[in-house]
């Protein structure tokens, strides 16, 4: 018996209709935090399966979502996000620098 091999095969029913993601962005009490119109909501969804790498969601959030798998020290429902893809206002009017001897063009 020591040092024989075997050979096994597990054969299981495909999922269909879930979202995989990766087991960071799972939250406490099966929640994920969602990205709705730059507000924070925190969601429960349906698992249908997790590993140690992915958790595969069976409802609760749809393709296309943001979710968010960053830290977020205090989440609070409904408050204000911004990410990273926020860019900052262009000014209206260039701002003026000095030029090297000094005065402002």
């Amino acid at each position: 018996m020591l040092d024989d091999y075997v050979r096994v095969t597990i054969t299981g029913r495909a999922l269909s209709g879930v979202v995989a993601l990766p087991r960071a962005a799972l939250q406490d009490n099966d929640t994920l935090w969602i990205n709705q119109d730059n507000a924070l909501d925190i969601r429960r969804v349906s698992l249908a399966w997790k590993d140690r790498e992915t958790v595969y969601i069976a409802s609760g959030v749809s393709p296309g979502e943001q979710v968010i798998t960053s830290g977020l020290a205090a989440p609070v429902q409904g408050m204000p996000l911004k990410t990273g893809n926020d860019q900052p206002a262009i000014p209206e009017t260039p701002e003026k620098r000095p030029e090297p001897d000094g005065d402002p063009k």
